[in-house]
């Protein structure tokens, strides 16, 4: 934990550069170093990726089928809600109607990018790397280091569980 006194009184800001095909978040703390200079400590996304392998195929199939699955129930769950406003007086059809298919459209497309999925996973060869999550990491950014290397794509992959590589 660094004293309160270490840090340079500032604002907390939020922004976003952009960069190749990337949108960073910025969170941002700043102190001054031993050598007099600033640095300050960001929060970046970093991709999750898995290597696919076997075990990990399965688990993914099974994640995959559940969440079809629960797509499905609210899709059903939806029309049912959609039914008993429709008869409630005092209700426009036609509104409903309109909310309710917006909502169920959203779900279906989520199920046939599932679908996709699936197949592509069903293709794939072991030890291919897929990207399943993305985390927030801190990242310290002192003056004079190369921007372009302080922001470079990092990642962490992971097989059957555990990480294998921080990069």
């Amino acid at each position: 934990m660094v004293p309160k006194s270490d840090f340079v009184p500032h604002t907390y800001i939020s922004f976003h550069v952009k960069g190749r095909g990337l949108t960073f978040p910025f969170f941002t703390i700043q102190r001054k170093n031993e050598k007099g200079g600033s640095w300050m400590q960001i929060i970046r996304k970093i991709p999750v990726k898995q290597v696919l392998t076997e075990t990990s195929r399965e688990l993914l199939i099974e994640r995959f089928e559940k969440q079809s699955s629960q797509l499905d129930q609210e899709c059903r769950q939806l029309a049912f809600e959609q039914k008993k406003l429709e008869r409630k007086p005092g209700m426009s059809k036609q509104e409903v109607e309109k909310r309710f298919s917006k909502e169920i459209s959203r779900r279906k497309e989520q199920m046939r990018w599932i679908t996709g999925q699936l197949s592509q996973l069903s293709i794939l060869p072991d030890h291919s790397e897929l990207e399943i999550d993305e985390v927030e990491a801190i990242l310290t950014v002192e003056e004079g280091d190369d921007w372009k290397t302080a922001v470079t794509e990092q990642q962490i992959i992971i097989k059957d569980g555990k990480v294998i590589r921080a990069r």
